[in-house]
C-alpha cells in the first residue's frame, strides 16, 4: 500500500515480511502468497508487543532485509516472541503462534518462570528456542510442538559457564546438528590485552 515499504523479511518461504510507514509510526506483518498476493496479515491481541532481533539500526545494518533472528515459520504457521515483561518480579515473555491463512494467533506459550524465550527455527516439525540465562541460571536450548503446550529442554548448557554466556553483549545464538552456537555481538575493551582475554563464542553440545 503507498507509504508502506518492506522493512525486513522474517521467512521466505514461507514469505512473511515485516511492513513500516514512517509517516504514521506504525507497522505491520503480512504473509504473502507465492505469487505475491496477500495471504493474511497478522493480527496480535491488543497489549502484545512483538519483538525480533535484527541486528544494529546503524548505517547499512540497520538497512539489511534479511538475517533476523527471533522469529520461525511452518508453512502454516508463524512465531514471534513478544517483548520482555519487567513489570512483576522478574522478567518474562511469551510465544505466540499465528495462522498464516487468517492472521489469527492460534496459542500463545508463557516462558517457564523469570524466564525468556527466543524462537530460533523449526527442527523435526518443532519450534526450536533459545531459554536466556538470567543472573542464577545458565540458558539452554528448549522446544515446543506445533500444537503449543510446554517448553522441553532439548540441550541445557552448564552453570559453570553461565556467568560468561550471561555476559555476552546481546548475543547471537543458532542450533545446528545437535550444538547450540552463541556469538558476542560486540567486544569492547580499552586495549589489545583486555579484548584478547574477552570470551566471544561459546559452543555446547550433548
Amino acid at each position: 500500500p503507498r507509504g508502506w515499504e518492506i522493512s525486513k523479511v522474517y521467512s521466505v518461504t514461507p514469505l512473511v515480511v515485516r511492513l513500516e510507514h514512517e509517516e504514521k509510526k506504525q507497522y505491520a506483518i503480512a504473509a504473502l502468497t507465492e505469487n505475491g498476493k496477500l495471504r493474511s496479515q497478522l493480527a496480535p491481541a491488543k497489549g502484545d508487543k512483538l519483538t525480533h532481533d535484527c541486528g544494529s539500526s546503524f548505517a547499512i545494518f540497520g538497512q539489511k532485509l534479511e538475517g533476523c533472528s527471533g522469529v520461525a515459520a511452518d508453512a502454516n504457521t508463524f512465531y514471534i516472541a513478544t517483548e520482555d515483561d519487567s513489570s512483576g518480579t522478574a522478567r518474562t515473555n511469551k510465544v505466540i503462534a499465528f495462522d498464516l491463512n487468517t492472521g489469527k494467533p492460534k496459542w500463545e506459550a508463557p516462558a517457564p518462570a523469570e524466564r525468556v524465550l527466543k524462537p530460533l527455527g523449526m527442527e523435526g516439525g518443532d519450534l526450536v528456542l533459545y531459554m536466556r540465562p538470567k543472573y542464577d541460571a545458565a540458558g539452554a536450548i528448549v522446544t515446543l510442538p506445533p500444537t503449543g503446550g510446554t517448553t522441553k529442554t532439548l540441550l541445557q548448557h552448564p552453570d559453570a559457564t553461565g556467568r560468561i554466556e550471561n555476559g555476552f553483549f546481546s548475543a547471537k545464538v543458532a542450533y545446528q546438528g545437535g550444538r547450540s552456537f552463541i556469538f558476542s555481538n560486540r567486544v569492547s575493551a580499552s586495549n589489545d590485552k583486555e579484548e584478547l582475554e574477552q570470551s566471544t563464542m561459546l559452543v555446547f553440545e550433548k
